[in-house]
Parts: C-alpha cells; sequence; structure tokens
C-alpha cells in the first residue's frame, strides 16, 4: 500500500490563520470608528472619572474600582480609553465571527477530506 503524503487540513490558511486575520481587520476598523469626544451618553461617567463631579461616588463601589485606572489618564484621552473599554466589556469580539465564517469557507474542503 503506497504511502500517501496526507496534509492536515487544520494546518492551512484558512482555518489557521484566516480568524486571526479577520479579528485584526475587524478591530483597526473599530478602532477607526472609535467616539473620541465627550457625548450625551457617556458624560455622567466622564465626569466622575474625570473628578469633575465634586460629590463622593459611595454608591456603585465595584464600578469605582473598575474604572480606577482611568482616573491616572489625561483628561483628554478618558472618553476615548472608556468607549474602547466598556465596548469591550460589551463583548464586541470579531474572532468568533472570523472563526464562524472559516468554517462557512471550508465546508466544500472539509467535505471532500472526509470522503
Amino acid at each position: 500500500m503506497p504511502t500517501e503524503n496526507r496534509i492536515d487540513p487544520r494546518k492551512g490558511f484558512v482555518p489557521r490563520y484566516l480568524p486571526c486575520l479577520l479579528a485584526l481587520v475587524a478591530f483597526c476598523v473599530y478602532c477607526l470608528t472609535l467616539n473620541r469626544w465627550v457625548s450625551l451618553y457617556n458624560l455622567a461617567v466622564v465626569e466622575k472619572i474625570s473628578g469633575w463631579d465634586w460629590r463622593p461616588q459611595v454608591m456603585g463601589p465595584l464600578t469605582f474600582l473598575v474604572t480606577l485606572p482611568f482616573h491616572w489618564l489625561p483628561a483628554s484621552i478618558i472618553p476615548m480609553a472608556l468607549d474602547l473599554f466598556f465596548r469591550r466589556l460589551r463583548g464586541v469580539d470579531a474572532r468568533p465571527a472570523g472563526a464562524l465564517g472559516c468554517v462557512i469557507a471550508a465546508g466544500p474542503d472539509r467535505c471532500a477530506t472526509q470522503t
């Protein structure tokens, strides 16, 4: 029985590198569309973290601890950093979508190697 050189389908470009490449492209587009200014939606959070609010923050100690590193940033960077941080917390992640696209793209190849 002749030995065949079998190539592992998991080591190809589509299943291995394409999800990371799609995630990188999506992250770059995402960073270009970030809101770099204070809007009405994030004004209250930015004022508390920047120290513009004179009242002590006694409610929401977990929020205070999570946003504590943002207190040390310059005031001009705080809105963009908060926008990036809170969007990341909301689960904006392109890697699962890229992996799903690779599974769809690799469908015919997988069927051909299984038969």
